[in-house]
């Protein structure tokens, strides 16, 4: 399997040719989730969503995204697991622990990553092949409940709160 470092070296270029095959072929575009972590963007919330994300891709960082491409039915398609983090790119130098982690432990640039400013949310809450699974977190901010319909998974170690992704039926 490949190395944590490589899987995030690759996550924003996967999104975004997942994206054009969205726009151009929506039927022929594999399902994509999405692990994104709360909206403060912390560190426990950065972690958690890649390593879901990354437990969740096994099969395809054997073979890359190509694997995506190999079979253009989208029902037996290696589906795409992709962490996001959930702020602005420009508010990730202002998260130095992330920051020190990223370039310390992994080897990697937050450049690479998947951010709000990447990512068309609306665009994603009305896409089939689309689901969300939240980590460290159980509500989604007042700014994102319009994705509530998307959210297939939550992962979090928080008390159920008010308005929690589980308390839907």
């Amino acid at each position: 399997m490949a190395s944590l470092s490589t899987f995030l070296k690759g996550i924003r270029a996967s999104f975004l040719e997942w994206q054009t095959l969205v726009s151009s072929a929506a039927q022929q575009a594999p399902a994509c989730t999405i692990y994104i972590g709360n909206s403060s963007a912390d560190l426990d919330s950065v972690a958690s969503s890649i390593c879901m994300a990354w437990a969740a891709n096994r099969s395809l960082l054997q073979g890359g995204f190509e694997a995506l491409n190999s079979n253009t039915e989208s029902s037996s398609a290696a589906p795409l697991s992709i962490p996001l983090i959930n702020c602005r790119r420009e508010s990730l130098p202002l998260r130095q622990d992330i920051v020190y982690c990223f370039e310390t432990f992994l080897d990697t640039s937050l450049q690479d990553m998947l951010t709000l400013d990447d990512v068309d949310l609306q665009k994603l809450a009305t896409s089939p092949q689309t689901s969300l699974v939240l980590c460290d977190h159980n509500v989604l901010s007042p700014s994102q409940d319009f994705l509530l319909k998307k959210v297939t998974g939550c992962v979090d170690h928080h008390a159920i709160e008010d308005g929690s992704v589980l308390n839907v039926a």
